[in-house]
């Protein structure tokens, strides 16, 4: 029936973009109305609905072309905003790494063609920030793996279009250099910063460390694995640092001086925490 009625000329574009609308705002409706009595269900249905609003505005640009290329990307942000609102309100996970997903992959479903490298670094540390922020208060790991997961592959994919176009804007690359930066504090200095403010006591007000879903079921092994995350962001995050080297063209003695440094800085970080034996 919903074929026939499209092949009719009845469900236009804009119709069929209002019942995307509708079914979003009915399924965040009733989302939130069954949320004291059916939890898991409420979930369910506030996911759906932040995925019919990401479809309806992916749709409405790339499909339909109904709208401008700000108005769909200030749609989609009002949606991630929306996403992780829900998230810290209903305290679900769930709903914290679907704008995650949402808010990182807006930029590709959005795709126009046109490289805007300071534009993607710019929002993709705003993503990262609003995404860390929330892991920080909630402690939830996966949201952590996944940002950090998504932000390094944005930020690579930035890096790249940099080198290709770095004799049309050289100045790319110094956003990029700042996109490392950033995603280098985020996904290692916070965490560290956060479990050492836990084991020092320091505040009551943070969560102890959960994987974000589904704990009651994870056996005492799982969790105790689990617990090594923060060593893995440790390693990979330094690893991580040593891509801004075809940014700059170091020479090899370079490129050895900046590891050096690098592996100074890490020394003395660890002898701190050997000496407070706070981590």
């Amino acid at each position: 029936m919903f074929k026939f009625a499209v092949d009719q000329g009845w469900l236009t574009p804009p119709v069929r973009l209002a019942i995307g609308l509708l079914l979003g705002t009915s399924l965040l409706y009733f989302g939130l109305r069954t949320y004291e009595k059916r939890r898991h269900f409420s979930v369910v249905l506030l996911g759906g609905s932040m995925a019919s609003y990401y479809i309806t505005g992916f749709a409405a640009f790339q499909l339909y072309e109904l709208v401008s290329f700000p108005v769909s990307f200030g749609f989609m942000i009002l949606v991630t905003l929306l996403t992780f609102a829900l998230s810290l309100h209903q305290d679900e996970a769930v709903l914290a790494l679907i704008g995650a997903l949402g808010g990182f992959g807006t930029p590709f479903l959005l795709y126009t063609g046109s490289s805007n490298v300071p534009g993607l670094i710019l929002y993709t540390c705003l993503i990262i920030a609003g995404t860390v922020a929330i892991y920080f208060f909630r402690g939830w790991r996966v949201l952590l793996w996944a940002s950090a997961t998504l932000g390094w592959i944005i930020i690579w994919a930035g890096e790249n279009a940099a080198l290709i176009n770095f004799k049309v804007a050289s100045a790319d690359k110094w956003f990029v250099q700042a996109g490392i930066l950033f995603a280098w504090v985020s996904f290692w200095g916070i965490p560290v910063f956060r479990q050492n403010l836990i084991k020092n006591k320091a505040t009551s007000s943070l969560r102890p460390l959960s994987f974000g879903f589904a704990d009651a079921w994870l056996s005492e092994s799982v969790k105790r694995w689990l617990g090594y995350d923060l060593h893995l962001l440790t390693m990979t995050t330094a690893l991580f640092l040593l891509s801004s080297r075809p940014l700059w063209k170091m020479s090899n003695k370079q490129f050895g001086l900046l590891i050096i440094a690098f592996a100074l800085l890490y020394g003395l970080i660890a002898v701190y925490f050997r000496k407070t034996a706070s981590l």
